[in-house]
């Protein structure tokens, strides 16, 4: 996987303003071969990562625009996103040129959001399961909220998503895009079947505090998105591998205490593991059960027969991962 929703603005004096909203008054692309729009200009916010128009706004004298690159690419993100972050931005905004004439160069934008994303074939019954286990993560005291076949946790400066991508495409995008390319939705559908996506936004906020300002294209890199990316999904995937019983056991032998709060945090969750264990206590086994490579988060507790493999983590070096 890859880039998906990329947001971007650049300062525009009030000609370039008037001369773009004469244009905005009704612009879409169609294919001339088979009449199908490919994707449609309008203004005001994106409804979803599964919308495929673009936005354009005005905020002050800042021309912003906000799109799905792996839309404007494919037509959907379940498959054969952009990899290469230089290469997105000059997807979209060449879009945008191709359409309202020449604005600026693509590495002098300044950067809004970005959105990067991971999927990992665990099979529906799979997915299903690392979702339920993820009610008893505690993600550094942002509240999960839940949507379907998935879970999210916003903050400003960074929202993480984990949902069922099946359930997502089927709901939001696939009729749409069959309606226009049937085989391609339909070759969508069954690759996205038992995939679990996680998806981080990495918001202006964030941008601001890691740069110092807030930054243009030329100033962004793939690592810096990959590190954001890895660094939000291990504040939600804490500690390591190990998380069945049997295996804890052994680790845990001679620290009974340690094993006890294992138990509560992997039956309970967190946020009741901190109702009834000391919060010093509960803080130094936290602490030893992170060092030893042990995670509360997905264990055998309560599942009779484990579905999602106990060496899972969504990122980027596990072998689930989907290209």
């Amino acid at each position: 996987m890859g880039y998906d929703t990329i947001g971007l603005s650049f300062p525009l004096t009030p000609e370039r303003m008037e001369q773009i909203n004469q244009k905005l008054i009704k612009k879409s692309a169609v294919d001339n071969a088979t009449a199908e729009q490919l994707y449609e200009f309008f203004v005001g916010d994106l409804e979803g990562s599964f919308d495929n128009r673009i936005s354009l706004r005005y905020r002050g004298d800042e021309l912003c625009i906000e799109a799905s690159v792996a839309k404007i690419k494919n037509g959907h993100n379940c498959f054969d996103t952009p990899q290469d972050w230089l290469a997105s931005v000059e997807l979209l905004v060449g879009v945008v040129h191709a359409e309202f004439g020449y604005i600026a160069d693509v590495t002098q934008w300044n950067v809004r959001r970005i959105d990067y994303a991971l999927m990992h074939n665990l099979g529906a019954k799979g997915v299903s399961e690392y979702l339920a286990s993820l009610s008893l993560a505690d993600f550094s005291r942002r509240k999960c909220h839940s949507y379907g076949d998935g879970v999210y946790y916003p903050s400003r400066a960074y929202t993480l998503k984990l949902y069922c991508k099946h359930t997502e495409y089927k709901k939001n995008s696939f009729k749409k895009l069959e309606n226009r390319f049937p085989e391609l939705a339909h070759e969508a559908y069954i690759k996205s079947s038992g995939k679990l996506r996680t998806e981080v936004e990495i918001r202006r906020q964030k941008l601001k505090y890691d740069f110092g300002h807030y930054p243009k294209v030329a100033e962004i890199t793939n690592e810096y998105v990959k590190g954001v990316f890895n660094m939000v999904v291990r504040k939600l995937v804490k500690g390591g591998d190990i998380n069945t019983m049997r295996e804890v056991e052994r680790v845990l032998r001679n620290k009974r205490a340690v094993y006890s709060t294992w138990c509560v945090l992997s039956t309970l969750g967190e946020t009741y593991a901190k109702k009834v264990i000391p919060r010093t206590t509960l803080y130094t086994h936290k602490r030893y059960l992170k060092e030893h490579g042990i995670t509360w988060l997905g264990s055998n507790v309560s599942i009779k027969e484990r579905i999602v493999p106990a060496d899972f983590m969504p990122l980027e070096g596990d072998l689930r991962l989907v290209i």
